[in-house]
């Protein structure tokens, strides 16, 4: 690490996220944008059913950033070997919780669904696309393994080809499953999430290849097994737990906001499925900065410099508070353009215009939000970061359900939510990181 965080040494940190991330999301989009052609019953279903699966899938991550702030601290501590370790029982844990997954949810998610999915259209729809779906939380898994060894090693550029990879297959592969292009068998919202497990699996091929052919990953002891390091598992958990859990509850939140607007009408449905897919890809900037933060604090704090942390703090934030402004330019200047990309019902068009522009006006409180949250992530106080999730969530989903249900408001005021969200997490995490005394937590 550079000895001077500066404004450049945090960009070439941070654009390799996004692009991985971009790639990504671009990914969902054109998913979105596919299904928006086939009905509006399938852009509905795609929505619960894929904030169902990420629901699960965040289960892992959460447990990768356990192992990506351990991985951090360590390469601030030039203990590169114990890296390799990390690595080997991050993929051993995670490769149990997807089997553990994949198992409960083929038992028990149509019983659920059923039970709170009142449409019984969506709920075949949905039921169709988890059922194929769901198979991909096992690459989707190692992939997050892989993520968190390269970023915590400072070397994000692969996430970038990964997510290159991810995106091309699942566009190309979404045009003949979908639509039955090419000879293939049109599968509808079933070829969408064929498409979406292949495409992971894909990665996964490419970050195996990559990482067996570079050099200096021999330094940190990648793919060297059956070595016995005292308390590895342990300490990987004690981070992870809490993130899980956080991260867990904060998805869920998102799939119980998208099930009371389900309960508001199939209309307000699709909208929300075409606001949630805009959300996410201008949340990216966001996602990406307080990634770097994250990995930031936890290799400063391993190089024993504090007094960094706080410059580090402030040149992440600005630096994400104007990148963030520069991609929402274009998208409140065509917001209706934006629209249209997803469907050719005028009536979705003109009702998807206001709450596109609340999401708008939430963007730059998203990022200043997600870093300072993300600082006692990356700290390893990942047991407050979890408190404040849980309390933010409980304002966030009282406030949905009083406007949704009880007040029935618009769509456009019930997804003023958002400030709420972004308000409450960001005001918690920057009392505590003012008053707690988190730059000492050892891991």
């Amino acid at each position: 690490m550079t000895n001077v965080i500066s404004y450049k040494y945090i960009w070439n940190l941070t654009f390799p996220v996004i692009l991985s991330l971009v790639a990504q999301n671009l990914t969902n989009l054109i998913d979105t944008i596919f299904l928006g052609h086939v009905g509006e019953v399938e852009l509905g279903a795609s929505a619960i059913g894929g904030l169902l699966y990420f629901t699960f899938f965040i289960i892992g991550f959460g447990f990768s950033i356990g192992a990506q702030i351990l991985i951090s601290r360590r390469n601030g501590e030039k203990k590169y070997k114990e890296i390799g370790v990390i690595f080997e029982k991050t993929i051993i844990c995670l490769m149990v919780i997807a089997v553990c997954i994949i198992i409960i949810t083929t038992l028990l998610s149509p019983i659920v669904m059923k039970k709170y999915i009142s449409s019984p259209k969506i709920f075949e729809a949905t039921y169709q696309f988890l059922d194929y779906r769901i198979w991909g939380i096992f690459f989707a898994f190692i992939n997050t393994a892989f993520r968190a060894f390269y970023i915590g090693v400072l070397k994000p550029k692969y996430l970038t080809y990964s997510a290159i990879i991810i995106a091309l297959i699942n566009i190309i592969l979404d045009y003949f499953l979908i639509f039955g292009n090419g000879g293939f068998p049109k599968l509808g919202i079933s070829g969408a999430a064929i498409a979406s497990v292949i495409a992971e699996f894909s990665s996964v091929t490419f970050f195996i290849i990559i990482s067996l052919n570079k050099k200096n990953i021999t330094e940190y002891g990648l793919y060297k097994i059956n070595r016995k390091v005292k308390g590895v598992i342990s300490s990987i958990l004690k981070l992870s737990v809490y993130v899980m859990i956080q991260s867990f509850i904060s998805l869920s939140a998102w799939f119980i906001f998208f099930i009371i607007i389900e309960r508001t009408g199939q209309h307000n449905l699709a909208i929300s499925n075409i606001l949630r897919s805009v959300y996410i890809f201008l949340l990216i900037p966001c996602w990406a900065y307080s990634t770097t933060i994250n990995t930031l604090v936890s290799n400063l704090m391993g190089r024993g410099k504090m007094l960094d942390i706080n410059l580090a703090i402030r040149k992440t934030i600005i630096s994400c508070c104007v990148v963030t402004t520069i991609v929402l330019i274009p998208f409140i200047v065509f917001t209706q353009q934006v629209a249209t990309l997803f469907t050719t019902d005028n009536l979705i068009i003109l009702d998807s215009i206001s709450p596109l522009r609340v999401i708008f006006s939430a963007m730059i409180l998203a990022g200043i939000s997600w870093n300072l949250f993300n600082v006692i992530t990356g700290s390893g106080n990942t047991r407050a970061s979890m408190i404040i999730e849980i309390i933010t969530i409980l304002f966030y989903l009282t406030y949905v359900y009083i406007l949704a249900i009880y007040a029935k408001s618009s769509l456009t005021v019930v997804w003023t939510s958002e400030f709420i969200y972004f308000i409450v997490i960001g005001t918690l995490s920057a009392l505590y990181l003012k008053f707690a005394n988190w730059k000492k937590k050892a891991i």
